[in-house]
């Protein structure tokens, strides 16, 4: 399964829409408090690769807002920010699982031709 560049500025807004500032959210928010307060703690341990992207996931979330009709923008919502399995997402929206994939590669689509025409698309 590859990952398209879509898909991977889709998650960027998901990880921004929950709050999280890193690629895991098994961590602890007052943990993050803790860490950033205490120089010394941990000082040798990796720290997170990559972080979210605020900018990226605003551009997206204005994109989301702009091109899509309200079942995609909930759609999109579900899957990228809530995580929820896609029977879960066609049993709240009330639509066919078997229109699922077509319906969301579609709203996808539509948020990336609106990123490409209105920033240049960064691929």
């Amino acid at each position: 399964m590859t990952i398209s560049a879509i898909q991977l500025r889709l998650d960027n807004w998901g990880r921004w829409g929950r709050g999280e500032r890193f690629f895991s959210a098994q961590t602890s928010p007052l943990y993050q408090l803790y860490r950033e307060n205490n120089p010394d703690i941990l000082t040798d341990a990796p720290q997170r690769p990559r972080m979210t992207d605020p900018a990226d996931a605003f551009k997206v979330d204005q994109a989301i807002a702009q091109s899509c009709l309200l079942y995609q923008k909930d759609m999109l919502r579900l899957k990228w920010v809530k995580r929820l399995p896609f029977r879960h997402i066609c049993s709240r929206l009330r639509i066919p699982r078997r229109d699922y994939e077509r319906l969301i590669n579609k709203a996808e689509k539509q948020v990336e031709d609106y990123l490409q025409s209105h920033e240049g698309f960064r691929s």
